[in-house]
């Protein structure tokens, strides 16, 4: 399996996608039979979520579904060394989604604040209008 490092994710809507992509055979890849588990399905749905607002949700329920899988993987026969790699490797993607959806809600904070900010110094000025 080939290895990405991503070393910029500034741009959360492009770069951090593409990394994503390629590192999880997202490109059309061969990819092995666990493809078809319901924890990929959820997964991919929180790699390609757009919206904000609803990221952490789909991050959430791709993790629980991880971690069930996890769980169900012990108690099967074999190594399965295969999607074990998937499950660490989604696990770490995941992680990253959630800090760069944090970093976003941090910026659209400290936005929303510099606009309160000027709102509160024009008031004044407005009203003497």
């Amino acid at each position: 399996m080939r290895l990405f490092r991503a070393t910029n994710f500034q741009f959360f809507g492009s770069n951090l996608r593409i990394f994503l992509h390629e590192r999880t055979g997202l490109g059309g890849g061969q990819m092995s039979n666990y493809n078809k588990e319901k924890w990929m399905e959820l997964y991919h749905s929180a790699l390609l979520e757009l919206e904000h607002a609803k990221m952490a949700g789909r991050i959430g329920d791709a993790r629980f579904e991880i971690a069930a899988r996890i769980e169900k993987l012990c108690g099967l026969p074999g190594l399965h060394i295969e999607e074990r790699e998937a499950l660490s490797d989604a696990l770490t993607s995941l992680r990253t989604l959630e800090r760069e959806d944090a970093q976003h809600a941090k910026n659209e904070r400290a936005i929303a604040e510099s606009a309160h900010a000027r709102l509160r110094v024009l008031g004044p000025r407005m009203e003497s209008l």
